[in-house]
């Protein structure tokens, strides 16, 4: 969905960044701090990169499935061994 990230050496988000976004980012982008650790979300490599079902998204009848039971986000790519950028 990004076709351009390849092209980059890194993707910066910032979401929701709060007050002290400036000095933060300016760590990050200098070296001084790693941010590594786990996202709220997961982004994905393609627009359906999960296999949804119509019965999953955007459901039948106003009625959605949930049988991905809990594997959601990272989990759900952990537990495929599937790739995530």
């Amino acid at each position: 969905m990004l076709p351009w990230t390849d092209s980059v050496l890194a993707t910066v988000a910032m979401i929701l960044p709060g007050e002290v976004i400036g000095s933060v980012f300016l760590d990050v982008v200098t070296g001084a701090v790693n941010p590594s650790g786990r996202l709220p979300f997961t982004i994905p490599l393609s627009e359906n990169d999960m296999g949804f079902t119509q019965e999953q998204y955007p459901g039948v009848n106003l009625n959605a499935s949930y049988s991905e039971g809990l594997n959601v986000g990272y989990k759900w790519y952990s537990a495929n061994n599937k790739q995530v950028k």
